[in-house]
């Protein structure tokens, strides 16, 4: 199977190797956890904490230790998320590069429409064997924080990538 075609899965993330690859860069640039939580603004507990959480792992916090390390999120999925950032391209101040929850409603309530489906449907698609459901992809639309696990996943759906509903924010 072409891994760089295929739909990334949400089981396919892998949080140790991001930690891993965050922690090897950390070691190589000298910098205590302290330090790369100072310059990340993500708690060293976070990070630290993130292969123990099976769902809930937010999005933007992953997206700032990916590109820290010059490498997309789906890279920690088996997947191509295009071309990586350079390493240690995390932001220190504003503007902030964050995901954009509600690009991706749109993006979905596009294709959507275009396929001719139900909101049940795309949900029964996107999210075969759960947790999340329509009532999650509706939500989207407000906007807001999104887990990685699911943005993977209608990432995957759609064909399209984290970095292309990411947009700069000073906050």
């Amino acid at each position: 199977m072409n891994r760089q075609s295929a739909a990334v899965m949400p089981s396919d993330f892998d949080p140790q190797a991001l930690l891993d690859a965050v922690d090897a860069q950390r070691r190589e640039r000298g910098l205590t956890w302290a330090d790369l939580s100072s310059q990340l603004h993500i708690s060293t507990t976070t990070i630290r904490g993130m292969p123990k959480r099976r769902w809930g792992i937010e999005l933007d916090g992953v997206i700032g230790l990916a590109h820290w390390c010059g490498r997309t999120v789906e890279s920690f999925a088996g997947a191509d998320g295009g071309p990586p950032p350079g390493p240690g391209s995390q932001r220190k101040r504003p503007p902030f590069l964050r995901f954009n929850t509600a690009g991706l409603h749109a993006a979905v309530d596009e294709e959507r429409a275009r396929r001719g489906m139900t909101w049940k449907q795309v949900a029964t698609q996107v999210f075969p064997s759960g947790p999340w459901g329509e009532a999650q992809l509706r939500q989207m639309a407000k906007g807001g924080r999104s887990d990685v696990y699911k943005a993977l996943a209608i990432c995957g759906w759609l064909g399209r990538t984290i970095q292309s509903f990411m947009h700069e924010t000073f906050f």
